[in-house]
C-alpha cells in the first residue's frame, strides 16, 4: 500500500517505521513501551492505499491518547520539531537559489540588500 507524504512524495507503508516511532514517542516520554501495545496500535489502524502520513498520524494520536497522553504528546512533539526542521531547510534551499535577498524573503520582498549573506538569512528565520 502506497502513502501520501506531507511533502508530496509516495512512500510503501511501513509497519517497522511507524513502530519505531512509537517507541522512540515512548522513550521521549520517559515511559516503558510494551511491544504489545504498538502491534494493537498499529493492528487498529485504518489503513488503505493512497491514504496521507497525516492520517496515520492522527489516528495513532488518537490510539496514543486513550492509552497515554504523555506519550501522545511526545508523538506529536516529535513530528512538529521535524517538520519545523524540514520547513527552515527548504526556506534555506530556496534562499541559496534566490537571485538575490528580496527574492528569496519570505518577509520583505522589497529588502534594501543586494547581496545574500547570513545576516539577512538569519533575521528571516
Amino acid at each position: 500500500m502506497d502513502v501520501r507524504k506531507t511533502n508530496g512524495s509516495i512512500e510503501e507503508y511501513d509497519k517497522a517505521k511507524l513502530a519505531r516511532g512509537i517507541h522512540e514517542a515512548y522513550k521521549t516520554a520517559g515511559q516503558y513501551c510494551d511491544d504489545a501495545i504498538v502491534v494493537s496500535i498499529i493492528n487498529n489502524l485504518y489503513i488503505y492505499d493512497g491514504i496521507y502520513s497525516s492520517e496515520i498520524r492522527r489516528q495513532v494520536v488518537d490510539s496514543l491518547m486513550s492509552i497515554n497522553k504523555k506519550v501522545a504528546l511526545a508523538y506529536i512533539e516529535k513530528f512538529d520539531a521535524d517538520l519545523d526542521l524540514r520547513k527552515k531547510r527548504d526556506f534555506i534551499k530556496d534562499y541559496i537559489a534566490a537571485t538575490n535577498a528580496a527574492s528569496g524573503s519570505k518577509f520583505d520582498a522589497n529588502a534594501n540588500v543586494t547581496r545574500k549573506n547570513i545576516v539577512t538569512l538569519g533575521n528571516e528565520l
